[in-house]
């Protein structure tokens, strides 16, 4: 496995010097510690921002790669039984405790939507929750992807 930075720069580069990251797995995070890594001189901390499988690479970036004003999500359950079939101005929350946040909320087929957040969300995460409210009113959620 190997370490990339969001921009594509490889742990081989002379821009970013990583540590090796044999047999290192996601159970496994305590071989994942570049918690300071030099980029062109300047140490500043860096997070997993997505894991490639198919290219065997973990992808890291700063703090600021982690937000996102976007998400799609999949095995979606409306509490109506419906799904709505125009774009719904709602809340919604990604973690558990987050404060519901406004977004819009499309339908792109019978079990998935796409989400626009209004402010950008940090760590949108594949495989977590989305669940979507109107007021104290759960209308639904999904996986996210």
């Amino acid at each position: 496995m190997r370490a990339v930075t969001r921009s594509g720069t490889s742990g081989t580069s002379p821009e970013i010097q990583l540590q090796p990251l044999a047999s290192s797995s996601v159970e496994n995070r305590s071989s994942l510690r570049p918690s300071t890594t030099s980029l062109r001189g300047t140490s500043m901390p860096l997070y997993v921002c997505g894991i490639d499988v198919p290219r065997n690479e973990v992808v890291l970036g700063r703090n600021d790669d982690l937000f996102s004003t976007e998400l799609d999500a999949s095995g979606c359950n409306w509490i109506s039984g419906d799904v709505p079939d125009v774009p719904l101005r709602v809340t919604a929350r990604i973690r558990y405790r987050q404060p519901e946040q406004p977004c819009t909320v499309t339908a792109t087929g019978p079990d998935t939507v796409h989400v626009s957040f209004e402010t950008p969300q940090r760590a949108i995460t594949r495989g977590q929750a989305v669940v979507f409210y109107d007021g104290d009113t759960v209308l639904g959620g999904g996986t996210i992807d």
